[in-house]
């Protein structure tokens, strides 16, 4: 399995989420769409779930790859938003399938649940790539905080359709505010 076959498995996955909604998304569906063998397909998504592992894996990757500049006069608050941002930009041509996922999960508390840890594990990435820790009681939350922040943009973002984001941006700078003032007050 090369990486393009790892790009291919999402960009057909959320192209199929998008068409036909994660409660029909399948492995066979996948296979069936993409052309690969279910061999291929089952090493990156054995199930579904697995999918979405894969691919917050595959998005934390290209988002620490792009590394961070070391600006002394660059807040924490500054950092995160620099980083979140990337990630959905990132993001960007799998919007359709995330927002039918968004959609779809509403109604399926327990697929939320399931891909819970995914989306700490991603929060724990980009703190550490803000250089702030994710140890510790305090690390939880402080991941916890982030991964509320996130869910709450990724709202904004699914129907963002300007090229520059503006909404997500706004959106993320007023969820990181708040967020900073809970971290401040509670020495977080």
């Amino acid at each position: 399995m090369t990486d393009q076959d790892a790009l291919t498995i999402f960009d057909t996955a959320f192209a199929l989420m998008a068409e036909r909604g994660w409660n029909a998304l399948t492995v066979a569906s996948i296979c069936e769409a993409s052309g690969l063998n279910k061999n291929t397909v089952f090493k990156v998504a054995p199930t579904k779930f697995a999918l979405m592992d894969a691919f917050a894996r595959h998005i934390d990757s290209e988002v620490l790859a792009g590394g961070i500049e070391d600006d002394p006069e660059e807040t924490t608050k500054d950092r995160l938003f620099e980083i979140m941002m990337r990630r959905y930009d990132l993001m960007g041509p799998y919007r359709a399938g995330l927002k039918r996922l968004m959609s779809d999960t509403r109604t399926r508390p327990l697929d939320l649940l399931v891909m819970g840890p995914s989306i700490m594990r991603a929060m724990e990435n980009m703190l550490a790539a803000a250089g702030i820790g994710s140890e510790g009681c305090k690390g939880i939350l402080r991941a916890k905080g982030l991964a509320s922040v996130h869910v709450s943009v990724l709202r904004t973002f699914v129907d963002d359709d300007s090229e520059d984001l503006a909404k997500t941006m706004a959106a993320l700078d007023r969820a990181l505010g708040r967020v900073e003032t809970y971290a401040t007050r509670f020495r977080l």
